[in-house]
């Protein structure tokens, strides 16, 4: 049986699209202890978890397309909601450093990857939303183009949950011409065309990778990426840092509360090497580092982008 707590998580895309047009009232509501507490009394939302900021306005509305690239490599963007509705300056970054690099980039006409319908269960939902995506993408994909996401959990449901859903041959190729960000830059020799920098006072991150960045692109190409650029990279595979998309949001024992405690040890670890500076594909991993410090959390994009100053 469906709880509140799963109905409300499940609206996800629904409440970014409405905080994007409505940024000041939102940011407020997230941060009013009055606010958060009628939250989580009707939705089961604790009131103690931080929540995102909207920027304002949506990517779809700023996205202006660059005059075709002449290139073998073309890629259809599959945004998700994050880089869509709450910071579209990562869809715009993402776009930019691609094009820079050579790269064709068109955006399809498309909705969020559904994620949370897919994790509270909500399948006939999930069905319905994963048709009409592919519907959308396998066009892209018949003329040659390979479908990038710069959200983990985006290139997962594409890649492996869209085909065990649906069951088309539609679905399966979307998912085999699908590509997280960073792999897509790796695999294709794109990392090639950046000078790489090596230094003695080589900058020091830590790469953190997501549970559906493990499964979307195995092998960490992010930290090949960030070697590449010249920068000293920890990483410790600790698995989950706690927020488990947002499941860490619910309000009780095994929501925020077990979030919180694993997130506890998650950070104790990070910081013990010594790195201030986090580099991460997840949107919503950022939000459970910030809860307990405030690291500098970057996109893999927004690091090559200040590589290459553009």
């Amino acid at each position: 049986k469906k709880t509140r707590t799963d109905w409300a998580l499940s609206m996800y895309e629904t409440y970014t699209k409405i905080g994007s047009k409505a940024p000041r009232v939102f940011n407020w509501l997230g941060k009013n202890s009055t606010a958060r507490k009628l939250l989580e009394l009707v939705a089961g939302i604790d009131s103690r978890r931080m929540l995102p900021e909207f920027l304002g306005g949506s990517f779809f509305k700023h996205f202006q397309p660059q005059e075709k690239v002449e290139s073998n490599l073309k890629v259809a963007y599959f945004v998700d909601t994050y880089a869509a509705y709450i910071d579209w300056r990562l869809a715009e970054t993402a776009v930019r450093v691609l094009n820079h690099l050579g790269v064709d980039v068109v955006v399809p006409r498309q909705e969020g990857a559904g994620m949370p319908l897919i994790q509270y269960g909500f399948l006939e939902k999930a069905k319905k939303l994963a048709e009409r995506n592919v519907s959308h993408l396998y066009p892209y994909v018949e003329e040659g183009y390979k479908i990038i996401c710069t959200e983990p959990s985006a290139a997962y449901c594409l890649k492996a949950a869209y085909p065990k859903i649906l069951e088309t041959q539609e679905a399966e190729e979307v998912a085999k011409n699908t590509y997280e960000f960073s792999d897509y830059i790796v695999r294709t020799g794109l990392l090639e065309k950046i000078k790489p920098t090596r230094s003695e006072d080589s900058p020091h991150v830590f790469y953190h990778y997501p549970c559906h960045g493990r499964a979307a692109a195995p092998g960490a190409p992010t930290i090949k990426v960030l070697e590449h650029l010249g920068y000293r990279v920890s990483t410790r595979d600790y698995g989950c840092c706690g927020i488990a998309g947002t499941w860490g949001m619910r309000k009780g024992s095994i929501g925020y509360n077990m979030s919180m405690e694993i997130g506890r040890r998650v950070v104790k670890i990070i910081q013990s090497t010594g790195a201030k500076t986090i580099v991460t594909e997840s949107s919503v991993c950022p939000i459970q580092f910030r809860q307990f410090y405030s690291f500098e959390i970057k996109h893999p994009a927004q690091v090559i982008a200040e590589k290459l100053k553009i």
